[in-house]
């Protein structure tokens, strides 16, 4: 009974108190919240079921098992790629790919983006989220996809008995293009999302920068955004190799003289997305339309700039 004993017993696992809205947070706190590679690393701890790596959450791609609303069959989707608070169904994320129309991110009654549900829809796995790594995953393949691995992606993390649904559940063979795609027109659903915010209400989301030395002159600095050249205008020279394949994989631009944010992500979006996305987000945003360097910041936009630099790491070939 001794209170001491029990204070020490629990001090980890209790919950952490709420924050309190009257108490002054550092300048340390409130960039600290501001830096998407904190809030990646902050994550909780999950176990990779195929290589056995142990990484915080936001390395891993997620899975469950939900049953096709038209076979009955079960069928392994990753519900943090759905738009919506509740899981997507199969067969409603692969009509998904099949719309024309971007969807804008949910939005609260205050304006900003809605939580995303926390109840999973089912058993959940987790993969270290490479996309060579989900290439071997194909049925066929000598590698990777076994019945022993199918199992071991539910084992690790869950207690439930789903041997017999397991035999009958059923891996898409293009699962690695199919979450490359969803992950794309996330990031593009948000990109208009903020690009409408700055056109709408004038924020400063989105800046278009004229050179790189100019990114440096901003005070709100999130990540860099290389949207590549218009090789059809008269004035690029087509001789400039690196002027027109842009930045590298996981490229960053060094800040000096800062305290803070010394050094930012740069994203090409021309690899990231693909010449389809690419032309899609020009085409219905206008604060992206014209030039190819843009900045990224605010609080705001950390969610936006985590799911840049997880793509950036889900292609990346090293």
């Amino acid at each position: 009974m001794d209170p001491s004993f029990h204070e020490a017993r629990t001090r980890f696992s209790n919950p952490k108190a709420p924050e309190s809205p009257t108490q002054q947070k550092t300048k340390f706190q409130r960039k600290l919240e501001r830096n998407p590679y904190a809030q990646a690393l902050a994550s909780p701890i999950r176990h990779c079921s195929v290589t056995g790596v142990v990484l915080p959450r936001y390395f891993l791609q997620d899975f469950n098992l939900v049953t096709h609303p038209e076979t009955g069959q079960p069928w392994w989707i990753s519900p943090s790629l759905t738009s919506d608070e509740k899981p997507r169904t199969p067969a409603e994320q692969t009509s998904e790919l099949r719309e024309d129309s971007p969807v804008r991110p949910q939005e609260s009654e205050t304006g900003t983006q809605a939580p995303k549900g926390k109840k999973p829809a089912g058993p959940t796995g987790y993969v270290l989220s490479r996309q060579q790594l989900l290439k071997e995953f194909q049925e066929g393949s000598r590698f990777l996809y076994s019945k022993a691995h199918q199992k071991r992606l539910l084992r690790q993390n869950n207690p439930h008995r789903v041997g017999s649904v397991l035999k009958r559940a059923v891996w898409r063979e293009d699962m690695d293009s199919f979450l490359l795609e969803l992950m794309r027109r996330r990031i593009v659903e948000g990109l208009l999302y903020f690009s409408e915010l700055c056109e709408r209400e004038d924020r400063k989301y989105l800046i278009r920068c004229g050179s790189w030395e100019e990114i440096k002159s901003h005070d709100h600095r999130g990540c860099v955004l290389w949207l590549g050249q218009d090789t059809s205008a008269p004035q690029v020279d087509r001789s400039d190799q690196q002027a027109q394949t842009g930045p590298g994989q996981l490229a960053t631009l060094d800040i000096e003289g800062g305290r803070f944010g010394g050094k930012l992500a740069v994203h090409n979006l021309r690899n990231l997305l693909g010449e389809d996305h690419l032309a899609r987000l020009k085409e219905s945003s206008n604060v992206l339309r014209e030039g190819n360097l843009f900045l990224l910041g605010r609080r705001r936009t950390v969610e936006l700039q985590l799911k840049l630099w997880k793509l950036e790491g889900y292609v990346a070939r090293f």
